[in-house]
C-alpha cells in the first residue's frame, strides 16, 4: 500500500490530488493497484495540517524493520527511568495537545531526554541519530518524525510549564527512590552563549565566573549530598546572585 500523487488540469490550472492505493495480484498472477481511499488535494491537506497527520500516522503503522541493527547501550537506562519516572505522563497531563500535533510533547522531551544522555545531538540532527538507535523499538517515537521545526515547537510550549514540571518530576524522584533531600547543596553557575538573541528572556550580559562581561544563562542547581541533582533552574544572565539563591 502507497500514497499516489495524480495531476488534474481544470480552467488551465493543475492541481495534485493524493490517493491511498493498494497493490495486489489479479486472477491471471500479475499486480494490478486499485485505489483504497481518496485522501483529496494536496494543497488543502497541507494548509489544514492534515498532510503532516497523515505523514505521522504513517510513520506509526510502519514498524521497525525485522533484523535491522540499531544501537541500544545506555539508551535502555534511559528508557528504564523515564518509564518509572513517568515523564511523559507527567509532561502530557500538564500540557495542552494541539489536534494537529502527530507526537505528544511528553514524546518529545523523552526523545530529547534520551539523545542529550545517549549521544549529545543539535536539534537539526535528533532525527538522524533516533534512526541509529533503538528509540521506535523502546520509546515508541518514530525517527522520521524529529525534525527540529516539531522539536523546537514542543520546546516552546514546554518552556511556559517549565518550572511547575521541573518541580514535580524532581518529587517524584525523591518519591519513587526514596532520595534524602533533607540537605541540600545549591551552586549558581553560568554558561556562556554565543549567537544572536536579541528577543531572549534569558541570554543576557552579566559577570561570568571568569570574571568577565559576557552573553550568558545563569543556572542554579540543587543537589543532594551525594550529588544527585533533583532541581536545575535557568535564569536571566543579568540576574544577582542573591536574588537568584533567595528565590
Amino acid at each position: 500500500m502507497f500514497v499516489k500523487e495524480t495531476k488534474v488540469k481544470r480552467s488551465g490550472r493543475e492541481y495534485s490530488y493524493l490517493q491511498l492505493v493498494e497493490g495486489y495480484r489479479d486472477e491471471n498472477g500479475k499486480v494490478r493497484h486499485r485505489v483504497v481511499a481518496n485522501l483529496g488535494r494536496r494543497d488543502a491537506l497541507k494548509d489544514s495540517g492534515q498532510l503532516e497527520a497523515l505523514a505521522g500516522s504513517f510513520a506509526r503503522l510502519d514498524p521497525p524493520m525485522a533484523g535491522t541493527r540499531r544501537s541500544v547501550g545506555p539508551l535502555l537506562l534511559v528508557e528504564h527511568f523515564l518509564r518509572e519516572l513517568e515523564v511523559k505522563e507527567i509532561v502530557d497531563a500538564a500540557l495542552p495537545r494541539s489536534a494537529r500535533s502527530v507526537l505528544s510533547v511528553g514524546e518529545v522531551v523523552c526523545a530529547l531526554v534520551a539523545s542529550r544522555l545517549c549521544s549529545p545531538s543539535p536539534l537539526y540532527d535528533v532525527a538522524g541519530w533516533a534512526s541509529g538507535a533503538a528509540v521506535h523499538e523502546l520509546l515508541g517515537v518514530p525517527p522520521a518524525l524529529l525534525n527540529d521545526d516539531r522539536l523546537g515547537r514542543a520546546l516552546e510550549t514546554l518552556a511556559v510549564y517549565s518550572e511547575q514540571l521541573r518541580s514535580r518530576l524532581a518529587a517524584g524522584a525523591i518519591e519513587r527512590f526514596g532520595v534524602d533531600a533533607g540537605r541540600l547543596h545549591v551552586d549558581l553557575t553560568t554558561v556562556g552563549v554565543a549567537g544572536a538573541y536579541e528577543q531572549s528572556a534569558l541570554i543576557a550580559k552579566g559577570w561570568a565566573a571568569d570574571r568577565r562581561v559576557a552573553r550568558q544563562v545563569r543556572t542554579l542547581q540543587a543537589s543532594t549530598a551525594d550529588g544527585t541533582v533533583l532541581y536545575s533552574r535557568p535564569d536571566p544572565g543579568n540576574a544577582a546572585e542573591l536574588t537568584l539563591v533567595g528565590a
